[in-house]
């Protein structure tokens, strides 16, 4: 018998042993799948190929609510068993993502402000922009009706060197979309 089925069958005695047992235990897993949705992954136990389906990723089931990290697909978990059948993500070797759903997250002290919500920003931008654009205009026609009754080629340069439109604001040159509230 080789040296990696000697310590596969131990692992796998090991783990056989555990679970007859009404006692709290973890072992070490491997993620083959998550689904967020349901706040659950499905791993295969290192050492042995058991596979168990519907590891808990966070402690209220079927919520969406509170903080959930998202191992990522191929990674190590440590798997922490409460009773034979429920199993629940208690440490992560590498993360896909964090999910965050309270009222209130407080990043580095609060010193830097809220963030920004870009949606809001375009918009309330996008109306200085339109009136500034009017404003521009105005201008221009009213330096043009004073050209046309002075004759004066000065306030027609003048207005031709105001003509300033602003062009459209873009999403994606102001939004992080890592990072999204």
């Amino acid at each position: 018998m080789s040296e990696a089925r000697k310590i596969r069958d131990a692992f796998s005695a090991l783990y056989k042993l555990q679970t007859q047992s009404d006692k709290f235990y973890s072992a070490v897993a491997k993620v083959k799948s998550v689904d967020e949705t349901a706040r659950t992954c499905s791993v295969e136990i290192v050492g042995d190929e058991y596979l168990i389906d519907d590891v808990q990723l966070n402690v209220a089931v079927d919520s969406t609510a509170g903080f959930v990290l998202i191992p990522a697909v191929g990674s190590f978990v440590l798997i922490s068993f409460h009773n034979k059948s429920d199993a629940r993500v208690s440490m992560f070797s590498e993360l896909d993502k964090v999910l965050i759903n309270c009222d209130t997250i407080i990043a580095n002290d609060g010193l830097n402000n809220g963030l920004v919500n870009v949606t809001h920003l375009i918009t309330e931008l996008s109306k200085f922009d339109a009136k500034f654009n009017a404003i521009n205009i105005q201008i221009n026609t009213m330096a043009a009706v004073l050209a046309a009754l002075d004759g004066g080629a000065s306030a027609a340069a003048w207005a031709a060197a105001q003509a300033i439109m602003t062009q459209p604001f873009i999403t994606a040159q102001l939004e992080d979309t890592k990072f999204k509230h």
